[in-house]
């Protein structure tokens, strides 16, 4: 049937109105085989059909509705009864969102507090557009203070469900569940005055969390390390104390005949603590690190089909690898390429098609005695093509680029965003801004902007846009 045919069509049902026959619902839902894969495409179907007031994309399997942004006002969709789990970028009002079967992946044991997903957040945020109540915890519940998740023991799945709102009847999955490994907390470290963690050898699987950092005066007090399991797949990573005896530096005033030179002390450089091989974690597995430092990327469009993306250099690094997704709302990030330090830093990804998004992330590596350790990672950048329906940031104001604060005082920043399009939306992904700090011990910084003093010094607060464009501010603790 030919477009023409259906030129004065108002209603369009693709979804479980299509299969119900004789008053019985045949639930597609559960069938595998109706499942639409190209949202692209279907998307689409408002601008083919103008007339269209009303659309069933009901119980399709749909996982996210980035496809979808920029729905006009006069239509409305049903999406209720899909795997959405993606709702960034949506802003219609328009739109049906209930009974949705979301599955969220994370960091997730038996009998322990774990972060809590980002969905959850929203729901529970009254000032989010999907703002609900949770109820029916299965196999799971909230900490004390609502701020954690707590699965139950011996348990491979959990679920809660939502009351109210726009995920009114949703059910949120949360698989896998893994194990927490076992452990003995390493014993016996000692470390002299004016040291740092990164001369402190941890035992096979232990890493510190900021080997950088001073172990401070005589005494002994715990540091905060990362203990990784060989089984990544089976376990989970923890975040340890782990304590440190510190000793006085020797002193010698009495005058030596000068000797040979001494051998150069073979402890590591301090962005290189010992712990084990991780040239075999997966892209996935790279990008959910949270112990690595920043590493500044951004990503254009590039020709008619391509996107390039350039980073800033790591110091010490023997490489850099890229990872790439499709903005598909799932996490399937595979290896596009390899950089060696000497390279040159930037990227080209070919052939990629002019109506969608595609996401990455950069993270450099050091080769040391044989393994590979990872050291900075860029925060997942997003990049729209010139026919995708939105666009890119082109630059970022902010209120102030220099900031001076006493110790415990605050700043809220304030910034705005240059489209690459003035006639598209942005492209909105991820939080329009992401911030970061390259000093947490001077000032810290909100996912809303606010940055709080925190001791004496001197750091760098990063407004990071959804293609990695930034804004360095510079901050000065007196």
């Amino acid at each position: 049937m030919s477009q023409g045919t259906l030129a004065g069509l108002e209603d369009l049902n693709l979804g479980i109105k299509v299969h119900d026959v004789a008053g019985i619902s045949y639930n597609i839902y559960s069938n595998s085989k109706n499942n639409f894969t190209d949202m692209e495409k279907l998307a689409l179907l408002p601008e083919r059909f103008p007339l269209v007031k009303k659309m069933d994309l009901s119980a399709l399997k749909i996982t996210s509705l980035q496809a979808f942004r920029g729905l006009r006002d006069n239509i409305s969709i049903d999406f209720s009864q899909n795997r959405i789990s993606d709702f960034a970028g949506l802003e219609s009002k328009n739109i049906t969102l209930e009974r949705q079967k979301m599955y969220i992946s994370g960091n997730f044991a038996p009998d322990l507090e774990c972060e809590m997903p980002e969905i959850l957040k929203n729901i529970m945020d009254g000032n989010h557009r999907l703002y609900g109540t949770l109820e029916k915890f299965n196999n799971c519940r909230l900490s004390g203070d609502g701020t954690k998740l707590i699965f139950e023991p011996k348990q491979t799945r959990a679920s809660v469900s939502v009351k109210g709102g726009r995920l009114s009847n949703s059910t949120i999955y949360f698989e896998p569940i893994r194990l927490v490994p076992a452990y003995t907390i390493p014993q016996g470290l000692t470390a002299t005055e004016g040291d740092t963690l990164a001369k402190v050898i941890l035992p096979e699987g232990f890493a510190w969390k900021d080997s950088a950092l001073f172990v401070g005066e005589v005494g002994t007090r715990s540091f905060k390390g990362i203990y990784t399991p060989k089984d990544t797949g089976k376990y989970i990573s923890l975040e340890v104390d782990i304590p440190v005896t510190v000793k006085k530096a020797e002193t010698n005033s009495t005058e030596v005949t000068p000797g040979p030179k001494p051998i150069p002390d073979p402890s590591p450089e301090p962005d290189e603590p010992d712990k084990p091989d991780e040239s075999n974690l997966t892209g996935n597995q790279i990008e959910a690190r949270k112990d690595l430092s920043l590493l500044l990327a951004t990503g254009k469009q590039k020709g008619k089909n391509g996107i390039e993306l350039t980073w800033k250099k790591k110091n010490g690094s023997s490489g850099y690898e890229v990872y790439w997704s499709y903005c598909d709302g799932k996490r399937n990030y595979q290896k596009a390429k390899t950089v060696k330090s000497t390279g040159r830093r930037s990227y080209i990804h070919k052939n990629l098609k002019k109506s969608r998004a595609y996401k990455y992330y950069i993270v450099s590596y050091k080769i040391k005695g044989g393994k590979k350790f990872y050291q900075s990672k860029s925060p997942v950048i997003h990049v729209a093509m010139s026919q995708e329906k939105s666009t890119n940031v082109k630059s970022i104001t902010v209120n102030k680029t220099k900031v001076s604060l006493k110790a415990k005082k605050t700043f809220q920043i304030k910034a705005s965003a240059k489209a690459e399009n003035k006639k598209k939306k942005l492209l909105a992904h991820t939080d329009k801004f992401r911030y970061y700090t390259n000093d947490k011990k001077v000032a810290e910084v909100t996912r809303k902007g606010k940055i709080r003093a925190k001791k004496k010094g001197s750091c760098s607060i990063f407004v990071i846009a959804n293609n990695g464009v930034s804004k360095e501010i510079k901050v000065t603790v007196k």
